[in-house]
């Protein structure tokens, strides 16, 4: 069986709508995997919604369940969970993983887990339906960095990222196929020879292309993020052998992005800048 994967959302930063951004797509992070049976779902920023509408259509009326991966929880990679229309159904089951941070605040450390990031952003102040009223069966879980996660015939890796308050990148390892999916990083020469090693001979590497090289230079170093000429870096170096281009700036149009694919094209052949809605197998 194949490793099945569609991208539901690809935008970085902030939604974008606008006749600009038609072609690939204005939602925020949200990718939907399914290997051996079992849903598997990163990221739940704006892409979330179509995708939940779409396992509707999927789910058994017995009811369903997904993992759900959090690579971190800046606010593109976490709000479209509130309006994930399976979470709000008693027969569906979800298994939650992100990473818990502990933060400098006040003279003290504030300790932050991923139930807590959901939990605050869907206090009643912001959205009139709280994590714990919610009907669906909500299992949270902390994931740390280089670890394994066994969920069951497959294996996911993960791989700690360059950012600010840090991000997780994951590896899914699957009869003798892998995925490497590694969104909101910003290089440098350790984290680039990390990640040789930790995409080695993927099959796929989905990588955050937000800025171009240029722009990085002139005035986004510091930001977070990477570009396409690090990825097919990494790419060559690593005996990958297609990289998607994701994260996409919101300044930048469907043109804008069509000429980055072109030039990123020039160093690596088998650069793709991924559209919203694009799905593939390996």
């Amino acid at each position: 069986m194949p490793i099945h994967i569609k991208y539901y959302g690809v935008r970085g930063s902030t939604p974008t709508p606008g006749m600009q951004y038609d072609k690939y797509g204005g939602n925020t992070t949200c990718v939907y995997i399914k290997i051996d049976g079992q849903h598997i779902i990163i990221d739940s920023g704006t892409g979330i919604r179509n995708l939940g509408l779409d396992l509707l259509k999927i789910f058994p009326k017995e009811g369903g369940h997904a993992h759900i991966l959090f690579t971190h929880t800046h606010w593109d990679h976490i709000q479209g969970f509130p309006f994930f229309v399976p979470i709000y159904m008693p027969s569906n089951k979800f298994d939650i993983y992100g990473e818990t941070k502990v933060i400098p605040a006040n003279n003290r450390n504030e300790t932050w887990t991923i139930e807590n990031v959901l939990s605050m952003q869907q206090n009643f102040m912001y959205f009139p339906v709280r994590i714990k009223d919610l009907p669906s069966n909500l299992n949270f879980h902390e994931l740390k960095p280089e670890v394994i996660i066994n969920p069951g015939s497959f294996e996911i890796h993960c791989k700690r990222l360059r950012h600010p308050n840090d991000a997780l990148g994951f590896r899914f390892n699957y009869n003798k196929k892998s995925y490497v999916y590694c969104t909101d990083i910003e290089h440098s020469d350790a984290m680039t020879e990390e990640l040789v090693k930790f995409a080695m001979n993927a099959d796929v590497m989905a990588y955050d292309c937000q800025y171009t090289p240029e722009e990085y230079t002139a005035s986004k170093i510091g930001w977070g993020h990477s570009t396409y000429e690090v990825a097919a870096e990494i790419a060559i170096k690593a005996n990958i052998k297609h990289v998607h281009m994701i994260h996409h700036d919101p300044m930048h149009t469907d043109t804008f992005l069509q000429d980055m694919e072109k030039s990123a094209r020039k160093l690596f052949k088998n650069m793709i800048m991924i559209p919203e809605g694009f799905s593939f197998d390996i």
